[in-house]
């Protein structure tokens, strides 16, 4: 970020989180009131406890889904409604290969 700065440019730095809904609408709100558009939002979060289906809590499991499905809705949400008005951006959703290649212990996942 300082390299953006020292080099001219705008940067900031969000530190927040990312299931929270309204988190998540402000920091896009801030981000176009800061920058004047959005465009490109890129999802990378994601966390896979170890267990089967008999020694995942209940708990890790939701928080599985709450940060690697829920937050992407919501940044889909929240973003694209400021890049339909701007005429278009990018949306990026990177995921792990446990998705793809099943994995023995990775139940949440």
């Amino acid at each position: 970020m300082d390299s953006i700065v020292a080099a001219g440019g705008k940067a900031k730095a969000y530190a927040m989180d990312i299931t929270d809904e309204e988190a998540m609408k402000n920091m896009f709100a801030d981000v176009v009131d800061t920058f004047g558009r959005l465009d490109v939002f890129f999802t990378i979060a994601g966390i896979s406890p170890m267990g089967t289906a008999v020694t995942t809590s209940y708990a890790d499991y939701k928080k599985v889904i709450a940060l690697d499905m829920d937050s992407v809705f919501l940044g889909c949400k929240y973003s694209i409604p400021y890049m339909e008005r701007q005429g278009g951006g990018v949306i990026l959703n990177l995921v792990g290969t446990y998705g793809i290649r099943p994995t023995p212990n990775k139940l949440g996942y």
